[in-house]
């Protein structure tokens, strides 16, 4: 199976992730994965971060969209490392960030 392209979007909350994410997706005709939904779908939740990544992995493996946003990932250095040395370096890395009043 071939991965797909994929780039991430990271920032704190409220900083407005989803909300572009979700432009962004529309209109490149790209797939948002929410990490931390996924997380908690995949019930691995109590796992740590090399088997939530190791999951994550497995997942985009099979995903059939060419290209996906994940939303929230990587949430560690651990995670960064893991996923470049055993998937792909990310296309795009979207870091956002906001007011200290608004997070």
């Amino acid at each position: 199976a071939m991965l797909p392209q994929i780039s991430c979007i990271i920032g704190p909350k409220a900083s407005g992730k989803t909300m572009l994410g979700n432009a962004l997706c529309k209109r490149t005709n790209m797939k948002l994965i929410n990490y931390n939904e996924f997380v908690d779908e995949q019930s691995l939740t109590d796992c740590d971060d090399e088997e939530k990544t190791s999951a994550l992995i497995a997942h985009l493996s099979m995903e059939v969209c060419p290209r996906v946003l994940l939303e929230d990932f990587p949430q560690s250095e651990f995670q960064a490392k893991f996923f470049i040395k055993n998937c792909v370096t990310p296309n795009a890395v979207f870091s956002l960030k906001c007011s200290k009043d608004v997070c």
